[in-house]
């Protein structure tokens, strides 16, 4: 296991406008995560297994600028909604009529849009305190062969997990505080080694 020589304990993070991950419909869902500014908040409602017709409200409650906001949507399964009000705290959704007793109960999501509808990014955990081996100076030649073109750049070893995997443009973050961005991911299979993930980084110059 890569464990066994790790250097490091990394927290991964990873860029998302989503306040609401996917999730059963129920009578009141938490926000899953925060706007990093007043958004308009865009609401799906989906079917994933087999639910039929069905519409009702969705309530969104938060604040924006300390004052309390809440907008009622009108949504039906397979539609969207989005709030007129801009929020930049969410503290729920609220769910009732035909959602509550459509059975399967269909799915929600929300995300963070701008005005014009451009997604709000926001940073999203995806694992911290994992075991993972960075080396600062992983050397790579672009001209064919060695010692034409030598690029060096900074990568990771990884234990490899069923729970969770690392993507491109994921930001690692190491003990020190040093973040990487995620440039590739490649898992290495082989017989006579553990698996693992080899993750290609690039150091964030704003990170130090």
């Amino acid at each position: 296991m890569i464990t066994t020589f790790a250097t490091e304990r990394i927290a991964i993070w990873r860029p998302t406008s989503f306040v609401l991950d996917g999730a059963a419909v129920s009578a009141t869902l938490p926000a899953s995560g925060q706007p990093p500014r007043s958004s308009i908040v865009e609401v799906e409602v989906y079917d994933v297994d087999g639910t039929g017709p069905a519409s009702g409200t969705v309530t969104v409650v938060g604040s924006l600028d300390g004052d309390p906001v809440s907008e009622a949507l009108s949504i039906s399964v397979g539609g969207f909604a989005q709030t007129v009000a801009r929020l930049d705290s969410i503290t729920e959704f609220e769910f009732s009529g035909g959602l509550l007793s459509a059975s399967p109960a269909p799915y929600a999501r929300a995300r963070a849009i701008g005005p014009g509808g451009e997604p709000q990014p926001l940073a999203a955990l995806v694992v911290e305190g994992w075991p993972a081996h960075i080396e600062d100076a992983h050397v790579g030649w672009t001209g064919g062969a060695e010692g034409m073109d030598p690029r060096a750049s900074p990568s990771a070893l990884i234990d490899y997990a069923e729970t969770w995997a690392p993507a491109i443009g994921d930001v690692l973050v190491s003990d020190s505080g040093t973040e990487y961005l995620v440039r590739g991911v490649r898992v290495q299979r082989s017989p006579t080694r553990p698996i693992h993930w080899t993750v290609y980084l690039a150091e964030r110059g704003d990170s130090l």
